[in-house]
């Protein structure tokens, strides 16, 4: 058998040379896709070695690749593919920098509504998404970036986005106070670095178009509402305000008043009506909980005059010391206030629910088994966990020829009713329904009331424990009707609604990672021209070798 002999010649390792060269200038061109300088910087001293090379190896060589009638015919399809992948990977890259998105569904299915692009056109500072995943939450990022980046469009570039791996940096994790999954919304100073002072975070439930826009509302709207607690009347409290050392207080529900952007203050009616000082006219809301102690005529004329200019009052208020001289007791001058004014008042009853459900320990526990189709209860008895749940509440009246707009907003069962013998109740916690003296069901336990030509606004709670700490979070109704009634009370929502949406909430039918994007960038760029070249410089080979 004949073995032929291997030759390197100069002219051998000239083609090679030449042949760095072009795999140089690819890696190149790839690691600028990559944003990867290291990589750049590689293929670049890669290829002026290699140029190098092939100039010293065989310089005749060179010229003639340049020079030659072969060389022009075999430059021009060297440069042919070089040209072909500039503009792939050109293409490519303005894609993805430029986020240029289309929807090609025929229903707008990724289609931001006209709802989120109305509060988009309102932004007047850029805002940054900041969302963190682990490697294992890859697929979620990929799937969240097509939704988030629809954003970056509609705002003409106002609103970015940026991902962080809270494992590979958990000291942002920790300044975001970010858990695996997690998504923020926050406004950027004017060098671009992230105002850690107007942070929020969105709760992502159904990764929907609703959860990002009431988000970015909250923000735009965040410094302009302000939300007084009264502390004048023995009244529960948030922890934040000096001097509270209730162990049940509202620190929680103040805290989720901040988080959505409001800023939260104390407010002594009392002090205010003693020195004929008026309630400020930067008061978006007044919250009152659970007062020890019946309002004055001050202090009554006082909250007349701040509802008359269009003012809003949360009342929360329950069973406390009603034997005739408590807060809102029957006959009292607030209550009969409310009542001629406003067509609401309480009564001196506690309601007695037989039906409890799960969540429930005693017939004196309520939870809402109606409620009406109004914004207030927009979050409400969606299903078990977001029902709302009292303590031993009062039962409210709601006159149904009312001097202004009201209604109920909840409602016990037919079967509850009405308990009048507080005394009985207060010392041997016994009840039981007594016709003809207590109050048949079903019974009201929060009620509204609005004057159309004031704009003032009332929410009258027959509870107080569901805002506290101990029992705002579960159920989760309890937080949803406490934000609903501060929504109502002020429009801090704006009105932004949405329809019905049917959109994805999980992966796309065709759906491919980072790294699967990476090795198919591989292919396409370097792997299918590199063998096309290979082939061409094997045919090229063999006819010269004839």
């Amino acid at each position: 058998m004949n073995e032929r002999e291997i030759v390197i010649t100069k002219s051998g390792l000239g083609q090679i040379a030449s042949l760095g060269v072009i795999i140089s200038v690819i890696m190149a061109v790839l690691g600028g896709l990559r944003n990867d300088n290291n990589a750049v910087l590689a293929a670049i001293i890669f290829g002026i070695l290699s140029l190098g090379f092939w100039i010293l190896i065989n310089p005749k060589s060179f010229i003639q690749v340049i020079t030659g009638r072969q060389a022009r015919q075999g430059t021009l399809a060297v440069l042919s593919t070089l040209l072909l992948i500039i503009v792939v990977v050109m293409g490519y890259v303005y894609v993805q920098r430029e986020v240029i998105t289309f929807d090609l569904t025929s229903s707008g299915t990724f289609t931001l509504s006209q709802t989120t692009r109305t509060v988009l056109s309102r932004l007047n500072r850029d805002i940054q998404i900041t969302a963190f995943y682990s490697p294992d939450l890859l697929a979620v990022r990929e799937l969240d970036d097509q939704f988030f980046r629809q954003y970056t469009v509609e705002s003409n570039g106002h609103v970015s986005r940026v991902y962080v791996d809270p494992i590979a940096q958990p000291a942002i994790a920790d300044r975001f106070n970010a858990r695996d999954g997690d998504v923020f919304i926050s406004y950027l100073t004017p060098d671009g670095e992230v105002d850690y002072n107007t942070i929020q975070y969105v709760p992502m439930e159904g990764r929907q178009e609703r959860d990002l826009t009431t988000a970015i509302n909250r923000l735009l709207a965040q410094g302009n509402f302000i939300a007084y607690f009264d502390i004048g009347h023995g009244n529960l409290t948030p922890s934040l305000i000096p001097g509270d050392t209730s162990p049940e207080n509202l620190s929680i529900a103040a805290g989720l008043l901040n988080d959505s952007g409001w800023v939260v203050y104390a407010l002594n009616l009392k002090e205010l009506a003693q020195n004929n000082v008026p309630i400020p006219d930067d008061a978006s809301v007044i919250i009152i909980s659970r007062p020890t102690e019946q309002f004055s005529p001050q202090v009554v004329n006082m909250l007349r005059e701040y509802l008359d200019n269009g003012g809003s009052l949360l009342i929360m208020a329950d069973a406390n010391n009603l034997t005739g001289s408590g807060f809102l007791s029957q006959g009292s001058l607030f209550n009969a206030y409310l009542w001629e004014n406003w067509g609401i008042r309480m009564l001196d009853a506690v309601i007695v629910d037989e039906i409890t459900g799960t969540l429930a320990q005693s017939p004196l526990d309520n939870v809402s088994i109606w409620v009406a189709d109004i914004p207030i209860t927009s979050g409400i008895n969606i299903d078990e966990e977001t029902t709302t749940l009292f303590h031993i509440s009062r039962a409210i009246e709601v006159n149904d020829d009312p001097p202004v707009n009201n209604g109920r907003i909840i409602q016990t069962s037919p079967l509850s009713y009405g308990e009048t013998d507080l005394e009985r109740l207060g010392l041997t916690n016994e009840y039981g329904y007594d016709e003809g003296v207590d109050i048949p069901g079903p019974m009201t336990s929060a009620a509204y009331a609005y004057n159309d030509a004031t704009n003032g606004k009332i929410v009258l709670i027959g509870d107080s424990d569901f805002a506290t700490d101990a029992r705002i979070a579960s159920p989760r109704g309890n937080a949803e009707l406490f934000l609903g009634a501060v929504d109502w009370l002020t429009n801090f929502s704006e009105q932004i609604t949405f329809g019905f949406e049917a959109r994805a909430a999980s992966l796309p039918t065709i759906f491919i990672s980072p790294a699967q994007l990476d090795q198919i960038n591989y292919i396409i760029l370097i792997i299918i021209p590199g063998l096309v070249m290979i082939m061409g410089a094997g045919v090229w080979f063999i006819r010269k070798r004839r």
